[in-house]
């Protein structure tokens, strides 16, 4: 039987999380991946890792699989074509197998060139079409302000990019929603938002009936993963949550 989960996503590793737990975690639960945060002014705080723990984790990952999940600033600066990113990007774009595009404040912010969706989705295509980006799995995140891009702009040429749709019931917030949108046809689908070890099996009760049998979807976690003492990545919270998801599956 095809196993029914892709991924695993744990994001918010910092620099205060240690690598050798990270990678007992990945040889417990071979699905995980993790969904490294990349904003130029929070790297090296909490969630955002800096470069310097980036590329030690870049060493392991062929083991532990990694995500870039590119948040505020750097949407900005890809639009910009900055080369600050790009010149980062090459000493540790190879160990990034996917590509997850933070972009709520992108649509949701009028004030952010260019102005109105359909622009903004011309640009965005345009970057996803930068050579960096060949062989890579790109992300989309699915929200009330990415859905008329996804389903007016990026549906229509999935052919082109084979997208990965990201729902993300929380809007970028944290919380999870009382219902889930269902999968599109054809396509890699994951699920986000307000989701944890304390949530996850409710939440694959409703997720899971609307996945058709032979397809497979991933889960990501952030916010519920961090420790309620410091605010940092827990990982014993990302064992449980990896826990419960492959557990689900298994008694069902």
């Amino acid at each position: 039987m095809k196993n029914r989960i892709r991924y695993i996503t744990l994001s918010g590793v910092d620099d205060t999380t240690p690598i050798d737990g990270l990678l007992q975690l990945a040889d417990k639960h071979p699905n995980i991946e993790l969904g490294i945060l990349l904003s130029p002014f929070c790297m090296g705080t909490k969630r955002y890792p800096s470069k310097q723990y980036i590329e030690k984790l870049c060493q392991h990952s062929h083991r532990l699989p990694l995500s870039a999940h590119i948040c505020r600033e750097w949407m900005k600066k890809l639009f910009a074509k900055d080369v600050e990113v790009y010149d980062f990007l090459k000493t540790v774009w190879p160990h990034f197998k996917r590509i997850q595009f933070n972009y709520y404040n992108f649509f949701s912010n009028h004030d952010i060139y260019p102005k109105g969706v359909a622009a903004k989705a011309k640009a965005l295509l345009e970057v996803c079409q930068q050579p960096c980006f060949e062989g890579k799995e790109l992300i989309f995140p699915y929200s009330e302000h990415s859905k008329e891009f996804i389903e007016d702009y990026l549906l229509p040429v999935t052919d082109d990019y084979r997208p990965t749709i990201f729902f993300d019931g929380s809007h970028g917030q944290g919380r999870a929603p009382d219902s889930w949108h269902p999968p599109f046809p054809g396509l890699h689908h994951g699920y986000a938002g307000g989701l944890g070890p304390d949530n996850i099996e409710r939440h694959m009760d409703i997720i899971m009936p609307m996945i058709p049998p032979d397809a497979q979807v991933s889960f990501d976690a952030e916010t519920n993963l961090m420790s309620p003492v410091d605010g940092h990545f827990d990982i014993l919270r990302g064992d449980s949550f990896a826990t419960k998801i492959n557990e689900w599956v298994a008694k069902n």
